[in-house]
């Protein structure tokens, strides 16, 4: 369908054809073809565009699709360089001796038919162009040429060579020749078939060509190159890789195009390309390759390294934080932070593009509480954030603990760290927050439940039920013990109390503010005339400790213990002490006696009498977990709970109580009384029973004189 030689001077040529330098055009009328010798490209019409052949059907004029009825579109052929108008058709004829007469222009069977035939258009334009023509001898076929401007160049009127097919026929090459572009014809003929068109487009200069190296995947193994072509034709270029065998020869067409190279290791990957200018001319040029691996989306990371981090290759920010995916990798320098998938790659709660210090990752805050102590009106407790970290060794940080939202200590390693606070017994929010010295922090929150003390003794001696609908009532009497290291005299007499009559509430917890009466108030009374409590009475004794051992020269009392403190009497008899003792109380509280019975102390010290009887202040109370250690002329070990007596008092209750809430009342199958009680504003608390073995009906009452 088309063939397209390389570009040599048209004019020399065609010398033959142009007699005289002045000439504008002339035409092509031989029975030799005038182009042969000239680059041209050659359209046979045995092909359709597309360059598929057209179906040979001998005796038909017609042919089925692509051509509908024989008439092709107009621009069928307009990448070849020619447009026909509308009307042109094309026809596989089917005299044979018209083939006879095609065929001498070296054609196939198909051709246009020349009535049909109007014009056509050049793009880009020609300098000549010719048809092997085989028209009726009467045919009168003209053509006419045009200018860009549409002025008419040369008009010719074909004659050709005589012949016949049983009347006359003329064959032969037409077409004109011209010193000026030719862009558009007019053609005309009444009867004939038009083939073998051959064009020579225009000489125009051929521009430089252009090479520029590609990025690829990996450099490492080929490396890409772009040969840009500004012409508007195709340019034959031939490259070479410098100092390899590598080499090739390429048709780039206008725009331009690419090849590869294998990467060559040891040189500096050179390539040159060849072509040739309008005159022939070898021209060529030479690039060494910049080595470059692809990153599609320009940011910083190669496409080969995507997959590697993971990262996305068609987005510069995978994470979103500003701040693109190899510059991150870059500032990384293999340790993964920053990490291009983690907007916040320190977790310190500001993304790394505002962050400043991307990697410093904030402290991690460990929060500890321990209860130290569980009686008098608070609880101490140890909050305790040593555990806490920072991933930078050299960093130090600053504490601060808060309570419930209240600060309560806010400093160093040696004033926060570690500290002890008095807490009121019940729920509280702890939260220690630490930050480094770049500023960044990390906190941790724990809950914790503060419980006092329970009651050491809570005991029903004696209880009435009455369930009588008049006047029903409830009298308990027994024993109550505060928790050891508690003394009556340091809590405000306040109870609460509820009872249960056969597992059923029927006195609920009522909160109780008494009156402390008598020696050292030691009585604590409530009366009311309303109920459900009617009367309320504790008599108590203080706590005590005792300690004496047959033969053994040391005795140790109490002379009070309160929850804070303990004032203790030491007795002892210099002529059985030898060499003198050592009495460890614990919490470092120390007394020291030597042989001459002379006493010294690590606490507060007073001597009643010189020699044989001190007194100690210990700032803690005894409680039944604490332990003396006696050292020196003799050893003993005192569990102080063998010698302990907790504050304890007596306690008469009396209360009203809905009957009909045990609707069986007295005779209930299974009859049981519990006492529920907490004391002070600490709220120590206890309980007591009476199990169904315990319990005495009579009539209407419930009787017992303890579970026993």
């Amino acid at each position: 369908m088309m063939i397209r030689a390389g570009k040599t001077p048209l004019i020399s040529t065609l010398a033959v054809l142009m007699s005289a330098v002045s000439a504008f055009a002339v035409p092509i009328d031989q029975s030799t073809s005038a182009l042969d010798g000239a680059p041209h490209v050659l359209l046979t019409f045995d092909e359709d565009g597309s360059g598929t052949p057209l179906p040979v059907n001998v005796g038909t004029e017609c042919f089925s699709p692509p051509f509908e009825n024989c008439t092709f579109p107009a621009d069928e052929y307009a990448a070849l360089g020619v447009t026909f108008s509308p009307t042109t058709r094309i026809a596989e004829d089917n005299s044979a001796c018209f083939r006879s007469l095609v065929s001498l222009g070296g054609s196939g069977p198909f051709g246009l038919i020349a009535f049909n035939t109007d014009g056509f258009s050049f793009s880009p334009p020609v300098d000549a162009f010719e048809f092997w023509v085989t028209a009726s001898a009467s045919a009168n076929t003209t053509v006419t040429t045009y200018d860009a401007a549409d002025q008419a160049i040369e008009t010719a009127t074909f004659v050709g060579s005589p012949t016949s097919c049983g009347f006359p026929i003329s064959v032969g090459y037409f077409g004109i020749v011209s010193n000026v572009p030719i862009h558009r014809v007019e053609f005309s003929s009444a009867f004939g078939i038009l083939d073998q068109l051959r064009m020579v487009p225009s000489l125009t200069d051929v521009l430089d060509l252009t090479l520029t190296s590609e990025c690829t995947d990996d450099p490492d193994v080929d490396r890409r190159w772009a040969v840009g072509n500004p012409n508007n034709f195709d340019v034959e270029v031939r490259w070479e890789l410098s100092g390899t065998p590598q080499s090739d020869t390429i048709t780039v067409p206008a725009g331009g195009s690419e090849f590869t190279t294998v990467t060559a290791p040891a040189s500096d990957n050179t390539v040159t390309i060849y072509w040739d200018d309008e005159n022939a001319t070898e021209q060529s040029l030479s690039l060494a390759s910049a080595g470059v691996p692809c990153d599609d989306d320009n940011d910083g990371l190669p496409n080969k390294d995507e997959a590697t981090f993971g990262t996305d290759p068609n987005n510069p920010d995978s994470d979103g934080d500003s701040l693109f995916d190899g510059e991150e990798v870059g500032l990384a320098a293999g340790s993964g932070c920053p990490d291009p998938l983690n907007a916040d790659s320190d977790g310190d709660g500001a993304i790394d593009s505002v962050d400043n210090n991307i990697c410093n990752a904030p402290p991690a805050a460990d929060v500890v509480v321990e209860q130290l102590t569980n009686i008098g009106a608070f609880a101490l407790v140890r909050l305790d954030g040593l555990g806490s970290s920072d991933d930078d060794p050299v960093s130090e940080l600053t504490y601060v603990w808060t309570v419930d939202g209240d600060i309560v200590c806010d400093g160093d390693l040696a004033t926060c760290s570690t500290i002890e606070v008095p807490l009121t017994y019940g729920d509280h929010e702890v939260t220690l927050l630490v930050t480094d010295t770049d500023g960044d922090s990390g906190s941790a929150t724990t809950f914790v439940s503060l419980d006092p003390a329970q009651l050491s003794v809570l005991e029903i001696d004696f209880a009435s039920i009455k369930f009588s609908t008049s006047k029903p009532r409830i009298k308990l009497i027994g024993e109550i013990g505060l928790p050891f290291g508690v003394d009556f005299s340091e809590l405000n007499p306040l109870v609460t109390l509820g009872v249960d009559l056969a597992d059923v509430n029927v006195l609920a917890p009522t909160d109780i503010s008494l009156t402390s009466l008598g020696y050292n108030e030691r009585k604590w009374r409530f009366t009311s005339e309303t109920g459900p409590v009617r009367s309320l009475c504790i008599n108590w004794r203080g706590t005590r400790f005792h300690y004496r051992s047959q033969g053994f020269p040391i005795t140790i009392k109490s002379r009070m213990i309160s929850s804070t403190e303990s004032v203790v009497q030491v007795t002892y008899k210099r002529r059985h002490i030898g060499d003198g003792f050592v009495i460890d109380f614990g919490n470092g509280a120390t007394l020291t006696v030597d042989e001459n019975g002379d006493a010294t102390s690590s606490v507060d010290l007073d001597v009643d009498r010189p020699k044989r009887q001190v007194s100690l202040t210990l700032p803690f109370p005894l409680t039944d977990a604490s332990v003396i250690n006696i050292s020196g002329f003799a050893s003993r070990t005192i569990n102080a709970s063998q010698y302990l007596q907790a504050s304890v008092g007596r306690y008469l209750l009396v209360a009203e109580f809905d009957p009909s809430l045990v609707p069986d009342g007295a005779d209930n199958a299974d009859p049981s009384i519990d006492l529920f009680m907490t004391v002070g504003d600490e709220a120590y608390f206890g309980g007591a029973g009476i199990g169904a073995s315990g319990i005495c009906s009579y009539g209407n009452r419930w009787i017992s004189f303890g579970d026993n």
